[in-house]
């Protein structure tokens, strides 16, 4: 049986450390079971806001979609008064990264560079969990 997370239970936690977000990631979305983005929003105190958003993603991202994604990010943390957003990118299959994911987390990176909302990750999200994704697996 799964435990099920409740806001009332992780809102007051402060996440300090990025372990301390890869673990709640992995709390809350597990494991891979479609190609999708998800975003978590955080407040000024690295609190979990009630936000978690997932939205379907093509294989590819298309070259507006940095800019497109960015402009969101950066409308819907203004509306929350969130001060970070938490970056997963979720796909089928195993933990190793794959030139194609390579391009998708480039281009999550780039919308967060240009949501100007500080951000953790991108993460990723395969079949057997999450892992932090480092700067030099996908930008070099």
């Amino acid at each position: 049986m799964t435990e099920t997370l409740h806001f009332d239970d992780v809102s007051a936690a402060a996440l300090e450390t990025d372990d301390e977000i890869v673990a709640r990631v992995r709390e809350l979305v597990r494991n891979a079971i479609r190609h999708q983005v998800w975003l978590m929003f955080l407040d000024a105190g690295r609190r979990q806001l009630p936000v978690i958003m997932p939205t379907d993603v093509p294989p590819a991202p298309d070259e507006d979609d940095p800019s497109r994604i960015g402009a969101f990010i950066r409308e819907l943390a203004a509306e929350l008064e969130a001060s970070t957003v938490v970056v997963t990118y979720e796909r089928v299959g195993g933990d190793q990264l794959t030139d194609a994911d390579r391009v998708w987390l480039r281009a999550l990176h780039e919308a967060c560079e240009n949501s100007r909302v500080a951000f953790s990750g991108p993460h990723l999200c395969h079949r057997r969990g999450v892992r932090a994704v480092e700067p030099e697996e996908y930008l070099g």
